[in-house]
């Protein structure tokens, strides 16, 4: 299972998602020199809806990705949490 999921949805992605998908590959990269099990486990773009859907191995390594793309892009950023099994749902949006 995993244990978050992060959804990049808006024109800015549909613009930027080559430069966008570098960066939260980069940050995957240090996430695992500080944890080796946080990884990205599946990268799902979906043609046309501008949208990126990513599921990661830990609810940090989501919110860590959800932070860079705000401190990087600006944009919409929120953090649903499901307190019961620790999995961490964070939306980014940027028209």
């Amino acid at each position: 299972t995993y244990g978050g999921e992060v959804i990049i949805d808006g024109k800015f992605y549909a613009e930027h998602h080559d430069e966008i998908e570098s960066l939260l590959r980069n940050e995957e990269l240090r996430a695992r020199e500080d944890n080796p099990i946080s990884r990205i486990m599946s990268w799902n773009a979906k043609k046309g809806l501008d949208t990126l859907d990513i599921e990661t191995t830990t609810d940090h390594l989501a919110q860590r990705l959800g932070h860079v793309l705000k401190k990087a892009y600006s944009g919409e950023l929120q953090y649903n949490f499901s307190h019961e099994n620790k999995v961490v749902r964070v939306s980014w949006h940027r028209d």
